[in-house]
């Protein structure tokens, strides 16, 4: 009996050690670490372009002018009248925003590593001029 007694205890023991092998959730498990990231280094920047009632502009011209190099990129706005520019080193950039029939206009931004700026523009039609009989 000495004998059968061993084996029941070894079976007992080996079906509580996988009955807790099969119950340890993976929560427990230990996850590997998450590499590090990488800083960014560049930014960018967007925005709308809308017209004196508020209704999108398609179809305008954004043109970005770098200060550091004096380079330069041109957008078109989509039909919701939105443009970007991505991938942009930090620094200063000048925006030049021009729609047919309106007044052109320009706004300095400045561009952060890891962060798109928005640089949304209401634009406004240029003013009537006046008539003779005004005067």
């Amino acid at each position: 009996m000495a004998i059968t007694k061993v084996a029941v205890r070894g079976g007992l023991i080996a079906v509580i050690a996988l009955i807790c092998a099969l119950s340890a959730s993976p929560t427990n498990a230990q996850k590997a670490p998450k590499p590090p990231k990488t800083p960014a280094t560049t930014g960018g920047i967007g925005g709308t372009l809308t017209g004196e009632h508020g209704t999108p502009l398609s179809g305008a011209r954004v043109t970005l002018i770098s200060e550091a190099d004096k380079t330069t990129k041109t957008a078109t706005t989509d039909a919701n009248g939105a443009y970007a520019f991505e991938d942009l080193a930090p620094g200063e950039y000048d925006l030049q925003f021009e729609s047919k029939s309106y007044v052109t206009k320009t706004e300095r931004v400045h561009v952060k590593a890891g962060k798109k700026d928005n640089a949304s523009e209401h634009m406004k039609l240029p003013p009537e001029p006046k008539k003779p009989d005004d005067q």
